[in-house]
């Protein structure tokens, strides 16, 4: 009961100690008060003693005279006093002392058990709460475990929804050769290689603002087939990249994009940006007349990258520079419930931090590549266009690792389930 040293010292402090003192005080009391009244007794036998002894000659003197010595008289006998003290006791006010102090030791050590009896109530109930704190922790596992296999599935199924798209858009150009219609019958159409789906083209030639036509451009399309996981040079992406002159043309867009999802998401691209009197956009993200996401270059000879998603961004003095003139891999991961955002370059993470943790971004949006789009009308902003280069650029359903991003950094991304993949032109192209 005393296994706890703070309540045992609390114990002999003020239950102990003071009754001890107590019991003490009335020993001495009593001792006191019987030496006392032993003395008072003794004197009064003294001082009765000579009345005795003079009583007794007068009772001998009816006996018969004996004749006594004078020189040498009989030594005096005293006479003992008997007294009687078994009817005696402690004082009446000593006793009632007593017994207070023996009742408040008693309501001590009732309150003493109470306190013990609450301690190990409380101990069973710590006890109980910490168990049910690791139940708790195991089904949150549980639940976490859960829904990285639900977010596997949905990749999955996301991977066959684009599978069975891509044999549609086969099937359709297959219907038109078949009425024996051209393939490009309009040049604002689609426009790619065999197995390719463009993204929804303004134009397929490049031109001036004042409206003159230029040399036709490569232009990013969006690729349904697989990589090749080829090795993506300086040289070859230089054949394989889109150039923007910092213009509104040519535009890239879908106007529907549902490779977005609300739980989180990674953009990676091969950017070259050249420096611009204006802010670039690398690309944007546009729902029901908002803008959901985009990424921003400063202008100027910094090209320092900030992100903006659900009306937030990453602060200035955070941003993260780009090179000039030299082709890097850029990659952005966001995770929406957490809101962690990372981003790498070249396949090595220069940022870590928190934006806009739990928001949720809607699918079917507009998308923009290298324009910034313009929330309220189906228009751009012609003063943060883009001025470089861009190529390979993908955008995947959940937030990739840092070895899988490193991993894809420097090759042809495979693809797979959850991902959306724009290039320029085909491999022979793009390798000779």
């Amino acid at each position: 009961m005393l296994d706890d040293p703070d309540i045992a010292l609390r114990f002999f402090l003020f239950v102990l100690l003071p009754a001890l003192v107590a019991l003490t005080v009335v020993i001495w009391f009593s001792l006191s008060k019987t030496s006392g009244g032993r003395r008072s007794r003794r004197a009064a036998a003294a001082r009765a003693a000579p009345t005795v002894a003079s009583a007794v000659p007068a009772a001998v003197t009816e006996e018969p005279s004996v004749p006594v010595d004078t020189a040498n008289p009989p030594p005096t006998v005293p006479v003992p006093i008997i007294v009687d003290r078994r009817g005696e006791g402690p004082a009446k006010g000593d006793q009632g002392e007593l017994d207070r102090r023996e009742r408040t030791l008693a309501e001590l050590r009732g309150r003493f058990d109470e306190v013990v009896g609450e301690r190990s109530q409380l101990a069973e109930k710590l006890g109980a709460s910490a168990q049910r704190v690791r139940s708790l922790e195991a089904e949150a596992d549980q639940l976490r475990e859960t829904l990285a296999q639900v977010r596997l599935e949905l990749a999955e199924r996301d991977g066959e929804i684009e599978r069975l798209r891509a044999h549609e858009a086969a099937l359709e150009s297959l219907r038109e050769e078949l009425r024996g219609e051209p393939d490009s019958s309009v040049v604002a159409a689609e426009f790619g290689v065999p197995g390719t789906r463009a993204a929804t083209v303004d134009t397929a030639t490049a031109r001036l603002p004042g409206g003159r036509a230029t040399a036709q451009t490569p232009l990013l399309a969006r690729d349904l087939r697989p990589g090749d996981e080829r090795p993506l040079t300086h040289e070859a992406l230089s054949h394989a990249s889109m150039h923007f002159d910092g213009t509104t043309e040519p535009l890239v867009r879908e106007s529907s994009f549902d490779g977005l999802s609300g739980a989180g998401f990674t953009i990676e691209m091969w950017v070259r940006p050249l420096a611009s009197s204006f802010t670039g956009t690398l690309l944007s993200y546009v729902v029901a007349r908002r803008s959901q996401l985009g990424l921003y270059l400063s202008p100027g000879e910094d090209a320092l990258l900030t992100v903006h998603l659900d009306g937030k961004r990453t602060d200035l003095s955070s941003a993260i520079p780009l090179s000039l003139g030299h082709w890097q891999h850029l990659a952005v991961a966001w995770e929406g419930e957490t809101g962690g955002l990372s981003i790498f370059v070249d396949g090595t993470e220069v940022f870590a931090g928190e934006l806009a943790r739990g928001a949720v971004i809607p699918s079917g949006g507009r998308l923009t590549v290298g324009q910034d789009g313009n929330p309220l009308w189906q228009e751009v902003n012609p003063e943060m266009s883009y001025r470089g280069d861009l190529a390979e650029v993908r955008i995947w359903r959940y937030v990739r690792t840092e070895q899988a991003i490193a991993g894809d950094a420097s090759r042809r991304a495979r693809g797979g389930p959850g991902a959306t993949i724009w290039r320029v032109g085909s491999p022979d192209q793009a390798w000779g």
